[in-house]
């Protein structure tokens, strides 16, 4: 551009005074670290006031630039271990955090900018090897939108952000403007563009709302995804090896007497279409704790002392999520618990902080659910039903009582299938259940569960699929029994004699054959899952003080790295003490000189001028040989080519645009 033209070194243009301190404020403002924000600032604008700074070379940045990495996989891996996919939302919220070295290596060193180089590996080999020139760039300015990206995981409403996210943006943009426009006409045009960008954002943000619905449901198949007390997928159909982890899911603490195996009950489902189980219809109904206690009555008891109390901690992904619960449930408490609440289905769900949930239950054996069958609780699909007619002929249900049926399909089960992990097949008119219960017959527990409930359908038995964990595993280390990933298990709940019942006709070997199948890492894992809930469990003990507590090591490893290149400190008097002018490459181009020539001579800089258009209109194609198509080439070569030009392409344009200046001279 034509406002470029000077041979000396253009000064470069920093972000207001004060700016990037207000911006820190405003982050941690929005996303809750208002002391961090401030402890970010104060540091950041002292760097202007200091009269001294550090002369870092440039391993030097390539070290900060390695301990900024360094610190944002281990927020990366922290987060997303302890808040699942959630995790994003709080790593987005600690960028500044984690770019915050780099700015400090900018601000105090004599430098005043960093090194291309040392943000990428790429780049950084090439510059070594000679094969590229070093550039360098200002952290400044995308620390402000760093600043303000980060800011969106807060809990601002919408207007109030983008409001805060133009003014910031807004500042900086105000330093580097072309001053060829005026004001006003520029703040017109910013304006129009937050304008479009807004309407966009709403554009998109209608878009996601339209579509929202029909995507969650396979969104909520993958397998990070907390249970679903609406609806679940099975496998059933899958091919190949059916494999859970071996990581910890849930903990109960009860003394060593207690009987084994602990069912816990997650929830449970009434209709089956194409291998998902759902509820659609439950209804969950917010309970009331005994006034001035964290107490939930779900069942009224009369004789406590023939009850059984156990501790468990669970993984709680959300606000509001699935407990797992002992049969015969009468009580929870616990003051971590916020609200529970219950459906018809009695699948319970309680309100608490993300986290590591620890709260206590209190339950009998002999007590069951009491929740009233519905007409699905009798249904069949319709692809299902001549195979299930054929399977209960085969079985003798037609006119059993619904205690002889029961008897009738457990023993089935037990006589003429086995468990397997491993499908294979094909199932043509995707009915594999059919597949499991004429061919095969082997399976995993989704099968047995499914299959159990629509054979007792059949005999006019209500029937329920069920899911939870089976627990029967006792841990030294945890000093609790713990349930995995692979205790997960399926069964049925039948409505006999005017209570449910739990009916399991899964082998019983399939606990022993999953433990047989169990990673020759789980030792590790176990270890690194007790580290983990160690630590969430002492963040729960007083979150007010410790949330967060790691990014408190931030400040002191930053002065930490001060003191180490305080080897490097050299004061800097008088004019040195301001930022040093960077030499923009390119500027020394001779064809700046003949544009200033012609405008000295008279000739007309209009609005919106490049160098390439006030010169084409204004001097000849050619002089003496020299075109200046040729000479405008070798000039943006010069001004905006990484690898510049050569020697002989240098000598060039110099000596073409001095014949160009020498010939309008003469002219003048």
């Amino acid at each position: 551009m034509i406002e470029a033209q000077q041979q000396a070194p253009l000064e470069s243009k920093h972000v207001p005074r004060f700016w990037l301190g207000a911006c820190l404020l405003i982050w941690g403002f929005a996303v809750d670290q208002i002391a961090l924000g401030i402890i970010l600032a104060t540091i950041a604008e002292l760097g202007v006031f200091l009269p001294f700074k550090w002369a870092l070379s440039e391993n030097h940045f390539y070290r900060v630039a390695d301990a900024s990495s360094v610190i944002f996989a281990c927020v990366t891996v922290y987060q997303f271990n302890e808040h699942s996919i959630y995790g994003i939302y709080r790593i987005l919220a600690l960028l500044p955090v984690c770019v915050f070295p780099l700015l400090m290596a900018e601000r105090y060193s004599t430098a005043g900018n960093i090194p291309l180089s040392a943000l990428f590996l790429s780049l950084r080999r090439r510059v070594r090897a000679g094969l590229e020139r070093e550039r360098f760039i200002e952290m400044e300015y995308p620390f402000v939108i760093i600043c303000a990206l980060s800011a969106s995981a807060g809990d601002m409403s919408t207007p109030v952000y983008l409001g805060i996210a133009f003014t910031m943006i807004a500042g900086v943009l105000l330093v580097v403007r072309v001053r060829r426009y005026s004001l006003a006409m520029w703040t017109a045009a910013l304006v129009a563009s937050a304008t479009v960008a807004i309407v966009i954002h709403i554009g998109f943000n209608v878009a996601q709302k339209g579509v929202e619905g029909s995507l969650s449901y396979w969104v909520n198949q993958f397998a990070w995804f907390q249970t679903d007390p609406m609806r679940t997928l099975t496998s059933i159909g899958s091919i190949g090896r059916l494999k859970l982890s071996d990581r910890i899911r849930v903990r109960v603490k009860a003394p060593l007497s207690i009987p084994l195996p602990i069912v816990l009950r997650e929830a449970s489902y009434s209709k089956y279409s194409l291998g998902a189980w759902s509820s659609s219809d439950s209804e969950f109904i917010a309970i009331d704790p005994i006034p001035e206690t964290t107490v939930w009555m779900l069942e009224e008891v009369g004789n406590e002392g023939a009850l059984r109390t156990a501790k468990i901690i669970v993984k709680h992904p959300q606000d509001l999520a699935v407990a797992p619960l002992p049969y015969g449930t009468v009580k929870i408490f616990g003051s971590e618990v916020i609200e529970v609440q219950r459906s018809q289905f009695d699948t319970t769900l309680v309100e608490a902080l993300p986290g590591q949930l620890e709260y206590a239950v209190s339950w009998r054996a002999d007590i069951n659910d009491r929740a009233t069958p519905t007409v699905d609780d009798l249904s069949v699909p319709d692809n299902y039903a001549k195979v299930i007619g054929e399977v209960a002929t085969e079985i003798g249900l037609e006119g059993a009582d619904p205690q002889l049926a029961m008897s009738k399909v457990v023993r089935f089960f037990h006589e003429n299938f086995k468990y397997s992990l491993i499908q294979k097949g094909f199932y043509p008119g995707r009915t594999p259940l059919s597949h499991f219960m004429l061919q095969t017959r082997r399976g995993h527990c989704e099968y047995f569960a499914t299959a159990t409930a629509l054979l007792l359908r059949h005999a006019g038995i209500p029937a329920r699929y069920a899911v939870g964990y089976v627990v029967d595993e006792y841990s030294p280390l945890e000093k609790a029994f713990v349930a995995r990933a692979r205790h997960a298990h399926s069964w049925t709940e039948a409505y006999i004699d005017g209570r449910w019942i739990t009916v399991d006709t899964t082998p019983g070997e399939w606990y022993e054959l999953e433990h047989a199948n169990a990673s020759n890492w789980q030792r590790v894992q176990d270890m690194w899952s007790w580290l983990s809930n160690l630590y969430a469990r002492f963040q729960r003990s007083d979150e007010a003080l410790i949330s967060d507590s790691l990014i408190w090591l931030v400040p002191p490893l930053i002065l930490l790295l001060l003191w180490r290149l305080r080897s490097r400190l050299r004061r800097i008097t008088g004019e040195q003490t301001t930022r040093p002018t960077q030499h923009q490459h390119g500027h020394d181009s001779e064809l700046y000189q003949l544009s200033l020539l012609l405008r000295e001579s008279g000739f007309t800089l209009r609005l919106g001028d490049t160098l390439k258009s006030f010169l084409v209109r204004n001097v000849a194609d050619s002089v003496t040989g020299i075109k200046l198509e040729r000479l405008l080439e070798l000039h943006y070569r010069h001004r905006f080519s990484g690898l510049g030009l050569s020697s002989n392409e240098r000598d060039e344009l110099r000596t073409g645009s001095a014949i160009y200046c020498r010939q309008y001279t003469s002219v003048q």
